[in-house]
């Protein structure tokens, strides 16, 4: 076990090394996909009135 423990501790870092960028730029394409989403709704509110 505890020859284990520094691989893990490895296999995380890298893991955590290639999750990292992948989640910025989730958190980036949802939050362009609610400010276009949103943008597209004051539209149809501009154009109702």
């Amino acid at each position: 076990m505890y020859i284990l423990t520094p691989t893990i501790d490895a296999l995380h870092q890298s893991y955590m090394r290639l999750v990292t960028p992948c989640q910025m730029i989730l958190n980036l394409y949802q939050a362009l996909l609610i400010r276009s989403r949103f943008s597209l709704f004051a539209k149809k509110l501009s154009n109702n009135n």
